[in-house]
């Protein structure tokens, strides 16, 4: 019989070309991944991301702290900062249910 493995839930896949949000300065904002970056490791990757909006450099952005995968009609919706940060967005939805 060959042995038990425990089955670990895995995160969400990130690959070259995604467009994604996640946090910059305390708002929500969209980029697209460019590659990993030579600075992070296997078990913890970094990867370079352009910002949709435009005004900023490209940033080296830990995977952890990257959010979901967005479709690339809703990037180009989302070039600016989200106003508010993302605890306010979790209360306004929350408020509209």
């Amino acid at each position: 019989m060959p042995p038990r493995r425990s089955v670990r839930a895995k995160g969400p896949a990130y690959k070259k070309g995604d467009y994604i949000e996640y946090d910059y300065k305390g708002n929500l904002v969209t980029g697209k991944l460019n590659k990993k970056s030579l600075n992070g490791t296997e078990a913890n990757p970094i990867w370079i991301v352009t910002p949709m909006d435009r005004r900023r450099r490209d940033e080296e952005i830990h995977e952890k702290l990257l959010g979901k995968v967005i479709s690339a009609i809703e990037a180009m919706n989302n070039r600016g900062p989200k106003l508010g940060s993302k605890d306010g967005e979790k209360e306004a939805s929350l408020s509209r249910q």
